[in-house]
């Protein structure tokens, strides 16, 4: 018989994550550094401390239960305690996950962005940050839901395949016994390939669009990067856009044959390499249109007819600023700006 007799506890994740909690001295440290324009080693420690560490020692203490339930039939306490614990971890990082980039977006990010796109009116400023961040979470709690639901599924069945075995050769003597022990670890092994790939932290099981598609396995930590990545960018990408709509209404308001060029930039933000090496079709269309110089997308349909460049809103829905896109906006220079101006003039 296959037992695994080993007195397991419940996790108690009371003081668990407490040492991953943003500290303040990390907090002056990372707004010391976004002041002196270093965004991007900001974040990027940030991701590393307190991202993908908490993810490591969650990923730690789920391999060690996945371990535990292969080794055998585990007492009906032990299983309790096993499924009890894997919620709990994983109900604690999402929490805290979600904890320390509001912090990161609210104390550490945002204020200075919001200064630098001259966003001052506090509606507008929860607006961005309630979007942004409930995508996140959403992101972020939906995954790891996944994850336990796909998990606990896991250890249900084969928890149940160890017991249907040990019941079937309850009356087989020593040599059949070895012999049906080692027949069972092959085909349990064969059965359950996606606990090995479990135990290597892709936690992140994909959802098949279609029937013949096969189900995928994520690394956790590179899914959460990915998200707080795509959040920090959206964030970026709304604030600009707001910032130049403002400002082309005040510059609108101050002349009387002023014309309002709701026009930026369509411009790389975040310089990772792509792991597929492959940009999406939308952003090299953007990119390869460079009709005055620099690659533009205009944000509403009358400036984007009358410039003929790309607007914003019809590549977004075309999967540009999707997740793993790269892009972002920035304002065009004040020559440039003059010169669309004076183009718009002429069509209007």
């Amino acid at each position: 018989m296959i037992v695994n007799s080993n007195n397991i506890p419940a996790f108690s994740f009371a003081t668990f994550f407490k040492r991953y909690n943003v500290s303040t001295a990390d907090m002056e440290y990372y707004i010391s550094l976004i002041q002196k324009g270093e965004n991007k080693k900001a974040l990027s420690l940030f991701i590393e401390k307190y991202i993908k560490a908490p993810i490591a020692s969650y990923n730690t203490n789920i391999t060690k239960y996945l371990e535990y339930v292969e080794k055998g039939e585990l007492d009906a306490t032990s299983r309790r305690n096993i499924e009890k614990s894997i919620a709990l971890l994983s109900f604690g990082i999402a929490s805290l996950l979600s904890e320390n980039f509001n912090v990161y977006i609210k104390k550490i990010f945002s204020p200075f962005l919001f200064d630098e796109r001259r966003i001052t009116n506090r509606k507008v400023k929860k607006a961005i940050l309630d979007t942004t961040l409930s995508q996140f979470e959403t992101l972020t709690s939906n995954s790891l839901l996944g994850t336990q639901n796909y998990l606990l599924k896991n250890i249900r069945a084969m928890q149940k395949e160890f017991i249907i075995f040990n019941q079937s050769v309850k009356n087989l003597n020593a040599k059949a016994l070895d012999e049906a022990t080692k027949s069972f670890m092959v085909s349990l092994k064969k059965k359950f390939t996606e606990f090995q790939k479990m135990k290597e932290g892709k936690l992140v099981v994909s959802s098949p669009s279609a029937i013949n598609d096969a189900v995928r396995f994520y690394k956790l930590e590179n899914y959460v990067k990915m998200s707080v990545r795509t959040t920090v960018l959206n964030i970026d990408r709304t604030s600009t856009e707001i910032y130049i709509v403002n400002k082309e209404i005040e510059k609108a308001s101050k002349r009387k044959d002023g014309v309002s060029v709701n026009v930026a930039e369509y411009a790389l933000i975040d310089d990772r390499i792509l792991k597929t090496g492959i940009e999406r079709v939308i952003c090299k269309s953007i990119l390869a249109q460079k009709k005055y110089g620099v690659s533009l997308v205009a944000f509403d349909a009358e400036t984007a007819s009358s410039l003929g460049i790309p607007l914003l809103s019809s590549a977004i829905a075309k999967g540009a600023f999707g997740v793993f896109c790269r892009h972002g906006l920035r304002p065009v220079s004040i020559r440039m700006r003059t010169k669309l101006e004076n183009i718009l003039k002429e069509k209007i």
